[in-house]
């Protein structure tokens, strides 16, 4: 709740980019990792985690307080609330739609397992009729 409140507040969520972008990489590389089963050395394991999480996060990070600095600098932080509107609708979007893509998806896929017996026994019946000339 502070952080949404902080956000509205212009430079003042220039500060807490400042504060969180190193803690994005470290929270990116340590979930990284943790999503890196199955290999043993772990100078690959955690070097992977470090690329592939601290990157990412990285790289929503920067892309956020880049489109920060742009808002203050053109609207002089009055368009940054507006920037953190979107931040949190977002962030609220792909968190629902991480628990309904999984129904959707089994939804389609029963869908299509459904259509592909249909098919098969349509086509296997239609080769079992005596031909008539």
């Amino acid at each position: 709740m502070t952080e949404g409140i902080a956000y509205r507040v212009p430079y003042l969520d220039h500060l807490l980019d400042v504060i969180g972008a190193p803690a994005a990489l470290v929270a990116g590389a340590a979930r990284g990792t943790s999503f890196i089963v199955g290999i043993d050395d772990p100078i690959l394991r955690y070097g992977l985690g470090i690329v592939a999480g601290a990157g990412s996060a990285g790289i929503m990070q920067g892309t956020t307080a880049i489109a920060r600095v742009a808002s203050t600098k053109t609207t002089g932080g009055l368009a940054n609330p507006i920037f953190a509107l979107l931040e949190l609708v977002s962030a609220g979007l792909t968190s629902v739609m991480a628990f309904i893509m999984p129904l959707i998806i089994a939804v389609l896929f029963i869908a299509f397992v459904v259509t592909a017996l249909i098919f098969a026994k349509n086509k296997l019946s239609l080769g079992s009729k005596p031909s008539q000339i």
